[in-house]
């Protein structure tokens, strides 16, 4: 059956890649783990689509936006960002804080969070000093405690619309020195159809700034 939402984003120019990456991956033995076996040869998913300002061909790790079928054959992906959710050892390893956000969430009810927070912001910076206006982390919204910027998230739920989600962050340990917080966090939303990575802000960028609007779910609770 023909998934007519990542038809969609492939022919959307602002999603830079519609393929998996060509670089072959690193690891060929699969792990006990992964559902989908190594490619004899480079495959080139097209169930597999990614983005952001920083996305090439060859690798996941600089894209902001990565979007799989959940029945996605790639190995890659599995590899890269299955791993997160789907690796017993990596999981129970308390290597990385697993926060649940919501569950059973349409794409409709999020983006409506999202239009919320943006005019909870806009009205209140209207009237905040120019002080605040400086240092506020604007454009993005609270998660569990980690910024992700509103229209990131809003371009990873582009064309969806009923589809229903259960989100999971995972970043580092509240304990975790920031010298060793390399990377972003991600936001997992897995629904029906697609599993979508979102990536959040950097740490290095978050403590620049005082604060950002929440959207209901800002709790450090692991």
């Amino acid at each position: 059956m023909t998934d007519t939402i990542l038809e969609r984003l492939r022919e959307n120019r602002s999603f830079k890649v519609n393929h998996c990456p060509t670089a072959r991956p690193h690891q060929k033995e699969k792990r006990s783990w992964q559902r989908n076996e190594a490619p004899e040869k480079n495959c080139k998913c097209d169930d597999v689509i990614y983005t952001g300002e920083f996305a090439v061909e060859a690798s996941f790790f600089c894209a902001t936006i990565v979007i799989a079928s959940v029945n996605t054959k790639c190995f890659k992906w599995e590899l890269d960002h299955g791993t997160f959710l789907y690796d017993p050892d990596l999981v129970k390893s308390n290597q990385f804080s697993y926060r649940q956000v919501v569950k059973n969430i349409s794409a409709k009810e999020l983006r409506e969070k999202l239009r919320v927070a943006s005019s909870r912001e806009a009205e209140m910076l209207a009237w905040a000093s120019s002080e605040l206006k400086d240092t506020y982390n604007q454009g993005h919204v609270n998660i569990r405690g980690v910024p992700f910027s509103i229209s990131r998230l809003r371009k990873a739920l582009m064309y969806q619309d009923d589809q229903k989600f259960d989100l999971t962050l995972v970043t580092w340990r509240d304990d975790e020195p920031s010298y060793n917080k390399d990377g972003c966090p991600m936001l997992f939303m897995v629904g029906g159809q697609h599993h979508i990575t979102v990536l959040g802000q950097h740490p290095e960028e978050t403590k620049k700034f005082v604060g950002m609007t929440s959207i209901g779910y800002d709790a450090y609770t692991d």
